[in-house]
């Protein structure tokens, strides 16, 4: 019965393991949805200022 016991107050420390690592995945899934949204804003800034980079190469010539 002691055996049990134990083994079911384990399973439930392992479960909330799971439960909490389930949920940093989670954040850290968001963070990196939200870094490739940046990203992205940031490669048209960057494409813009190469366009504008280049136009005003044209006009110095």
């Amino acid at each position: 019965m002691i055996i049990a016991r134990d083994s079911y107050a384990e399973l439930l420390e392992v479960t909330g393991n799971i439960s909490q690592i389930s949920s940093s995945l989670n954040e850290f899934g968001g963070l990196v949805s939200g870094l490739n949204e940046r990203s992205s804003s940031i490669k048209s800034i960057v494409g813009l200022i190469q366009q504008i980079s280049s136009q005003t190469n044209l006009l110095a010539l």
